[in-house]
């Protein structure tokens, strides 16, 4: 919040990092939104075996996919917030209050 408002003020590392974190977080919503998506679909009771067996594969195999694009994300945030330590970022959000 503190970046969003000084554009101005900001040098292009911190405009660039501060894109990154907002751009991840969208991911991240869209993530969890997915995740939702996928995990309620279809989870009325059915009597047919094979619609069941079926629905559970569907099931696992989102389930593997959202966990690969967990781990992303994992990665992508760590890799933010190894710059924003290694570049201070915190110490040119401070001079701004």
């Amino acid at each position: 919040m503190k970046l969003a408002d000084k554009e101005e003020r900001l040098d292009e590392q911190v405009k660039d990092w501060r894109n990154k974190v907002r751009e991840l977080s969208y991911d991240i919503e869209d993530c969890i939104d997915l995740f939702i998506h996928k995990m309620s679909k279809g989870d009325h009771a059915t009597t047919n075996l094979v619609k069941k067996t079926s629905r559970e594969i569907k099931k696992i195999w989102s389930r593997h996919k959202i966990a690969n694009l967990i781990e992303e994300l994992e990665s992508r945030v760590q890799e933010e917030s190894d710059r924003r330590m290694r570049y201070k970022f915190d110490e040119v959000a401070s001079n701004f209050s």
